[in-house]
C-alpha cells in the first residue's frame, strides 16, 4: 500500500507541475500534516477545500477546522476549484475552474 501510494504522489506531483517533495505517512491527514510542517520547521500549511457542507464536515471530520484547532502551524485553505500561479516572485490566487 505505501508503495502504491508514493507513486501515486509522485505522479499528481509531476502532473502538477510542481517541484514539492512527498511524504506518506500511516497516520490520519491533519497529524501526518502536522508532522510533515514540524519537521521541515515550516511557518505555514496550505490545505484545499473539499467543498463539503457544513453538515458534512462536521458528519465526516474536516482536516482544515482539526489543523486551525488542535494545530500549531498556521494554515490557508484554498477554495474548491482555485490553484496558484506564479506571479513576480509570489503566487497569486486564481478562482475558476482549476
Amino acid at each position: 500500500l505505501r508503495q502504491s501510494a508514493e507513486q501515486r504522489l509522485a505522479l499528481a506531483l509531476e502532473q502538477a507541475g510542481v517541484d514539492a517533495e512527498g511524504s506518506v505517512l500511516p497516520l490520519p491527514a491533519p497529524e501526518a500534516l502536522e508532522r510533515v510542517a514540524d519537521q521541515h520547521d515550516a511557518g505555514l500549511i496550505v490545505v484545499g477545500s473539499k467543498g463539503r457542507s457544513k453538515l458534512g464536515s462536521i458528519l465526516h471530520g474536516s482536516v482544515p477546522t482539526h489543523l486551525a484547532a488542535q494545530g500549531h502551524t498556521a494554515v490557508v485553505v484554498l477554495p474548491l476549484g482555485a490553484r496558484l500561479e506564479p506571479g513576480s516572485g509570489h503566487y497569486e490566487l486564481v478562482a475558476g475552474p482549476a
